[in-house]
């Protein structure tokens, strides 16, 4: 069974919709940052990158071990931001592990 070819106007459309998704969720994460550069450390943003939220949990990469120690000491204040820029309903945890970083 083949597939009807997609018309170009709809191809288009749904690629826009989905630079916008990804746009929104660039806001809120520079928007998480931010913040957390300001009531928590200002040298966080050098440590850390904020990632995706999947089942409600936002992952939050640090790049050393020292770093996932200080931030799990203050995970609670760090869950306050991002529940204040993402909602409440759609952040329920923060994960903080050992990554990249930045």
């Amino acid at each position: 069974m083949e597939r009807e070819p997609e018309k170009i106007g709809c191809f288009i459309e749904k690629f826009i919709q989905g630079l916008e998704k990804k746009r929104k969720r660039y806001g809120e994460r520079k928007k998480i940052l931010q913040i957390l550069e300001e009531k928590i450390r200002k040298d966080i943003g050098n440590h850390i990158i904020v990632g995706e939220i999947k089942r409600k949990k936002m992952v939050i990469e640090v790049d050393s071990p020292i770093w996932l120690y200080e931030l799990s000491q203050r995970k609670e204040e760090i869950l306050r931001v991002v529940k204040e820029v993402m909602g409440k309903k759609r952040v329920k945890d923060v994960i903080l592990r050992v990554g990249n970083g930045k």
